[in-house]
């Protein structure tokens, strides 16, 4: 029995291994994950590790306690006269009660946050907010000619419904079905109001909820050691040899002709939603990567407007939206269902070494609405392969104009 793995973190889920837990080591660089993380990826996750074998821990239910590792530390600290050793036990025991705290704190269970749809409380501060699940209407109705208010005079972070179409919110991977999925109108949330040069006055709206889990792209024959995993370059989602790809898919264009997000709209809804241009950054090896831009009536945003900061795996793309610009973690949380999933920005992760991942690389929010900076999860904290059903947190802009009301008509 290895008790050694208890406390550890799992580079795929960035959660904890508990006492419970059935644990995978890797042998290579001998790095435990849970099994079924081992399984959900094929493989090993640790940063710049491709073992795919496995070596399962037989009978570890690590049954030893956080008293034990702290009494271990503090013997070894007192046995070596060392300094260094009580405060890294002493460290330990920090990390160790803010976890369990977290646990208590947040219900988890190998999982963050099942919002209780009965609950009408805000949460406080760092906690998110739980009165939107109250109800599945919104703040205003879309209503073309009968609205009192035109769109562009609501505050930022109005929920807005347009009551003219509906879309399937599917739960499966690659936007498959399951049991109970719902269809229903989509709700939006103002984010930002005239944010994009060269538009007419606009309020930029993104969803509430996510529409589903799909592909960012899956072509092959990048040019990169990795080349089966597809490639993290926006535009190009869904071009080449793709069968699967994140932009057509929300535009209802290319691969995806005549099916995906934006063939639901009704004919009054894609009146009034204006093509942007969009600033991007292509991955290269320069480490600044190339400008370019999109058009695009159905977009997702990058890290940077969802309120990242541009670090050495980020570019600055764009600017932050308002509702944003707090920088609250909890605002970024986004669920399909009860479930809060991670999801997609259009942010390629940045890096030089195309022997490395990069090529294939997306950043994502996590579902704890964290955009974290730290190479040590950049896999799935700081990106993902752009191959892996994501969830998908789609925005866009219509123009100020717009009528809305108070009910739905």
């Amino acid at each position: 029995m290895v008790k050694s793995h208890i406390g550890k973190t799992c580079p795929y889920c960035q959660f904890p291994i508990k006492q419970d837990s059935e644990v995978v080591q890797c042998p290579s660089c001998k790095v435990p994950h849970h099994r079924e993380c081992w399984q959900d990826n094929g493989g090993c996750t640790t940063f710049g590790c491709n073992e795919t074998t496995s070596r399962l821990v037989e009978g570890e239910r690590l049954d030893v306690s956080f008293d034990d590792i702290l009494g271990q530390q503090a013997a070894a600290a007192h046995k070596g006269g060392t300094n260094k050793l009580l405060v890294g036990a002493l460290v330990t025991a920090i990390v160790v009660i803010a976890v369990l705290g977290g646990y208590i704190i947040m219900g988890i269970n190998e999982q963050v946050i099942s919002p209780d749809p009965k609950r009408t409380d805000t949460g406080g501060p760092d906690q998110p907010d739980y009165s939107v699940f109250d109800d599945l209407g919104a703040d205003y109705y879309i209503d073309y000619d009968n609205g009192t208010i035109p769109i562009g005079d609501l505050p930022i972070g109005t929920r807005i419904i347009d009551p003219s179409w509906e879309w399937e919110f599917r739960t499966g991977s690659n936007y498959t079905l399951e049991a109970g999925d719902e269809t229903k109108p989509v709700t939006w949330i103002i984010v930002a109001k005239d944010h994009y040069d060269g538009l007419d006055p606009h309020v930029t709206l993104l969803s509430e909820e996510l529409i589903g889990k799909h592909i960012f792209d899956n072509s092959t024959g990048r040019s990169c050691k990795f080349d089966e995993y597809g490639y993290n370059h926006w535009g190009d989602s869904g071009t080449a040899n793709a069968t699967k790809g994140l932009r057509p898919w929300l535009n209802s264009t290319g691969i995806h002709l005549g099916e995906g997000f934006y063939n639901e709209f009704s004919e009054d809804f894609k009146s009034v939603v204006i093509t942007t241009t969009l600033p991007n950054y292509k991955f290269d090896t320069s480490e600044t990567g190339n400008l370019y831009s999109t058009l695009d009536g159905v977009f997702i945003p990058s890290a940077t407007e969802l309120g990242a900061k541009t670090d050495r795996f980020t570019h600055q793309i764009g600017e932050v939206y308002s509702y944003f610009k707090e920088g609250i973690d909890t605002d970024r949380i986004a669920y399909i269902g009860d479930e809060s999933l991670r999801y997609w920005t259009r942010s390629p992760v940045r890096g030089a070494d195309p022997a490395k991942v990069w090529y294939i690389n997306v950043r994502i929010v996590d579902i704890c609405g964290r955009i974290s900076p730290f190479s040590v999860a950049i896999y799935y904290v700081c990106g993902s392969h752009s191959h892996h059903p994501v969830g998908v947190r789609p925005a866009l802009n219509l123009k100020s104009g717009i009528l809305v009301s108070e009910t739905k008509n």
